[in-house]
């Protein structure tokens, strides 16, 4: 079984990205265009220029490749010296943190305008980040550690073996890094060099065990289920942090009228999942930590490998995947009764004509009461 070949928003920027340092411009009228825009095209033609005459190349990697897997999604290589470079374009830069610093220096951010392009500025950005690389020196070299797949897609399995292979050739730099340092009496340069690259390479050991696991999970036939009780579960834990939230523990609840009409809302600036009944509007802040709660007791039960922990990690790290597990939580919640979702033991409280109609009718009765006696 193959990756996901579907296109995403972040695949489609990369093509745009690529479209616009790679193809020839047709139409463009520099007498009638912004200032900004106007500078953009001159940087343009500038940096590609000097990338055709020093012998530089920007290659967009193939979709499910073993590169794309670990964050090269451009590699931007040297025919003439053999240096080479890799960049991860993001929309979302909260869910590349923890990498090490090879990676961390790959990660451009991307921004776009109201029409969903990437606007004026990031591509500005970019063909600085271009210039800036060529005239830097590289720890990978296309001689000594070339960069594993990038041209065609792949199963799990040979993602695996190709990330494999590509670990060895990082291994062998650093050991000759090591002798070398010997001979030059402990270098510091070549010392942080080695230590570089020995940390990426501890790093896509994870992306080795990532593939393995896609690929035994792929070939289980109750991996499916295994997702749906995941899913699941996230929910069912959405649902519990409401009904602690209004207090439906116990009898205390703080909801309405259970036949009245719900609905709900997730705010992703504020983190907020608000809960419409009939006119009252209850809010549950921090939503996202709900989530994160639910990664980690699904990874203290997983596997000693790793492989699952890396899975969830990439789904539920970005603010993408949280969303979306909390808009699948809103659309059980539109669907449900309140009494599954929040409990049956929860107290109805009254309105305030409802209170002004049962006192105005005890006051009936004592009057009532009065006169009979």
């Amino acid at each position: 079984m193959y990756l996901d070949s579907k296109t995403t928003e972040g695949d489609r920027i990369q093509n745009e990205l690529f479209r616009f340092v790679s193809e020839d411009v047709i139409g463009f009228d520099s007498a009638r265009a912004l200032p900004e825009l106007q500078h953009l095209m001159t940087t343009r033609t500038e940096v590609t220029e000097l990338m055709a005459a020093a012998g530089w190349r920007l290659i967009q990697t193939a979709k499910a490749s073993a590169a794309d897997l670990v964050g090269m999604d451009f590699i931007f290589i040297n025919l003439a010296d053999d240096r080479y470079f890799f960049i991860d374009i993001t929309l979302d830069t909260k869910c590349k943190a923890g990498l090490p610093y090879l990676r961390a220096e790959s990660v451009f951010l991307v921004s776009v305008n109201e029409d969903e392009r990437v606007d004026v500025e990031s591509k500005q950005r970019f063909l600085e980040l271009l210039f800036d690389l060529m005239t830097t020196e590289s720890v990978l070299s296309v001689k000594e550690t070339p960069p594993p797949n990038y041209t065609s897609k792949l199963s799990f399995l040979e993602i695996a073996e190709r990330l494999e292979n590509f670990r060895k050739q990082l291994d062998a730099r650093v050991a000759h890094l090591q002798r070398e340092i010997v001979l030059e009496e402990a270098s510091a340069a070549l010392s942080r060099e080695a230590e570089i690259v020995h940390e990426y390479s501890v790093h896509l050991a994870r992306a080795m065990a990532y593939a393995r696991g896609e690929h035994e999970r792929t070939s289980d036939l109750a991996y499916k289920a295994k997702l749906e009780h995941f899913s699941a579960c996230t929910r069912n834990a959405i649902f519990a942090a409401v009904r602690d939230y209004l207090g439906v523990e116990k009898g205390r609840g703080k909801l309405g009228d259970t036949q009245r009409t719900h609905t709900a809302t997730y705010d992703k600036r504020l983190d907020e999942l608000n809960l419409t009944v009939g006119q009252t509007i209850f809010k549950l802040y921090r939503v996202s930590a709900l989530v994160d709660s639910v990664v980690a007791q699904v990874c203290g039960k997983v596997r000693a490998n790793g492989a699952d922990f890396f899975q969830l990690k990439r789904q539920l790290g970005a603010d993408q995947g949280r969303v979306r597990v909390i808009t699948d939580a809103i659309t059980i919640i539109h669907s449900t009764k309140i009494q599954s979702v929040l409990g049956p033991t929860h107290v109805v409280p009254q309105t305030k004509t409802a209170l002004r109609k049962q006192k105005k009718k005890e006051a009936l009765k004592a009057d009532a009461a009065a006169k009979a006696a």
